[in-house]
């Protein structure tokens, strides 16, 4: 891995040519999966636990607090609640997991509805320049462990992040998306979505097709 806070490989020195994450190889890890959020990494193993590593001032590591790390940590919290991590996407400053039964899990900033929660202290939460540093910490110390995105009934089948936006797809081709307007593919356009929307647009467009995967960009 390459990157200065981020890379995992012990120090913030900055690392401009790929190099071997030495405490996930000498712990006999084997990656499958890495996702690079602004200034976070996470990579997930063949057994699907999901270890991070970066910047943690937003919860993005998903590890409790708002410490950075600089080697790969794992998120015990996941391993905790059963969930095998399937996928992984980072957003600028959040992240969000797949697991193999379909389920969705975020954490980090929670701004504009990044993470799909729905919860009404998030709609709250979009302004993370207002308040004081203490009440900024507060907030951000809510997003810090990973949450169930609900999706009744809906079993996910890819996820990707961009920078403030999320978008996944089900198993029924349905493809649902959340978070910062302009991106979302909803009418009208300039609403914030705080829990997952199906984009209607889909059904009508890709008719008679199946929808395997999603990209997302800085704001498409």
């Amino acid at each position: 891995m390459t990157g200065k806070v981020r890379g995992g490989h012990g120090n913030r020195l900055r690392i401009g040519r790929p190099r071997v994450v030495q405490a996930l190889h000498r712990a006999g890890v084997r990656v499958v999966q890495a996702a690079a959020g602004q200034q976070h990494s996470l990579l997930r193993s063949d057994t699907g636990r999901l270890f991070a590593c970066g910047l943690g001032v937003f919860g993005q590591l998903g590890l409790g607090d708002l410490r950075d790390r600089f080697e790969p940590q794992p998120i015990e919290a996941l391993a905790a609640a059963g969930v095998s991590v399937a996928q992984v996407s980072c957003g600028a400053f959040f992240s969000v997991a797949r697991s193999d039964q379909g389920q969705l899990w975020s954490w980090g900033q929670a701004e504009y509805g990044t993470l799909g929660l729905g919860y009404p202290e998030e709609a709250h939460a979009h302004d993370w320049g207002a308040g004081t540093e203490q009440g900024q910490q507060r907030r951000a110390l809510l997003y810090a462990l990973p949450r169930q995105i609900l999706i009744d009934g809906v079993f996910v089948e890819h996820v990707a992040c961009g920078q403030l936006h999320t978008v996944a797809i089900s198993r029924d081709n349905h493809v649902y998306s959340w978070g910062a307007p302009g991106a979302l593919g909803h009418t009208p356009a300039g609403r914030f979505q705080f829990a997952p929307r199906r984009i209607a647009a889909v059904a009508t467009i890709a008719a008679g097709e199946r929808v395997v995967h999603a990209a997302a960009g800085a704001k498409h």
